[in-house]
């Protein structure tokens, strides 16, 4: 029977580009990943969730606006409903962060550039602490 393995949810590095075929690899092993969290996504606003979209799962995001690279992404499991989603962005760090009040959880994506002053990242640490 398919179901979610924490084993396999802690963690797993893979090429952005290979992601749908690991995703699918594992769903037929029976593994599903509730969440995958992506950092320096450097999408846009031109970029549509549409072109984002794996199967089975919600896409939420935060894109970084005035600078290059950065952005954070976390696809969701669509058996886990996103309550809310907040996000943080002082156009150094960002924050993502969505609660799934049906599994009494909250999980956030946070980057922090190798540049980002202390300051910026204090600020992303506040908003994760409010």
């Amino acid at each position: 029977s398919s179901g979610i393995n924490a084993e396999y949810g802690s963690s797993a590095r893979w090429k952005v580009h290979d992601l749908m075929g690991h995703l699918e690899e594992e769903r037929l092993k029976g593994h599903l990943y509730p969440f995958v969290a992506i950092t320096e996504t450097w999408l846009k606003s031109y970029h549509r969730d549409a072109q984002l979209q794996i199967p089975g799962y919600s896409v939420s995001r935060s894109d970084r606006r005035n600078r290059v690279g950065g952005g954070v992404l976390l696809y969701s499991l669509d058996s886990i409903p996103i309550t809310s989603t907040e996000l943080h962005d002082d156009g150094v760090c960002q924050v993502l962060f969505n609660t799934f009040s049906s599994a009494k959880l909250c999980v956030a994506v946070v980057y922090r550039p190798p540049d980002a002053s202390c300051e910026s990242f204090c600020k992303a640490t506040s908003f994760l602490n409010k």
